[in-house]
C-alpha cells in the first residue's frame, strides 16, 4: 500500500494534475512545479533519484518512506492507466 504520491511537473505538463484531480484513490498527494524556484529545490532530488531529466515523473512512496515505483514519462505511459495500476497494486 502507498503512503504518498510524488508529482514533479512544469507549465508545459500540468495535464497530469488534472488526471490525478480525476482519480480517487485516498492517498496523499505531493505536487511539485519545476517553474517554481523554491518547488524546484525538492523536485531535483526527485529527479536525480530517478534517473530522469523529462517530466513529469511520478513517484510512489510506500508505508515505510521508501521510493518503491516511480512512472517516467520516457515510457510513453497511459499516465491514468498506470497510476491507477500501480495505486491500486497490493504489494
Amino acid at each position: 500500500m502507498y503512503q504518498t504520491i510524488r508529482v514533479v511537473y512544469d507549465d508545459s505538463c500540468r495535464f497530469i494534475l488534472d488526471i490525478l484531480d480525476s482519480i480517487e484513490f485516498g492517498i496523499k498527494v505531493e505536487t511539485y512545479n519545476y517553474n517554481h524556484y523554491k518547488e524546484r529545490k525538492k523536485a531535483l532530488p526527485i529527479m536525480t533519484r530517478n534517473g530522469t531529466r523529462n517530466l513529469p515523473v511520478i513517484e510512489f512512496v510506500d508505508m515505510d518512506g521508501e521510493e518503491s515505483e516511480v512512472i517516467w514519462s520516457e515510457t510513453n505511459p497511459n499516465w491514468k492507466d498506470e497510476i491507477i495500476r500501480i495505486a491500486n497494486k497490493e504489494e
